[in-house]
């Protein structure tokens, strides 16, 4: 950040997080992803041990609603 505050042709306006909004926002987006990313390898292994899929099978993308605790209940 600091880099690209002094950068004459910043990449992103550093500026914009001093506005409350804006930074509350991004540190949400950021959490979502990283829940929602921290909830594929305990799907990867259901659907290997519980539904008996092979090693190639398991390790592809998991559907949405078997890493979102709410959905599909």
């Amino acid at each position: 950040m600091v880099y690209e505050a002094r950068s004459d042709h910043p990449s992103l306006d550093v500026t914009y997080f001093r506005n409350r909004r804006f930074s509350a926002s991004v540190a949400a987006i950021g959490s979502g992803i990283f829940a929602a990313t921290g909830h594929r390898p305990p799907a990867t292994g259901h659907r290997r041990a519980v539904r008996g899929a092979l090693p190639t099978v398991g390790g592809q993308a998991t559907p949405m609603c078997w890493t979102w605790p709410s959905a599909g209940s």
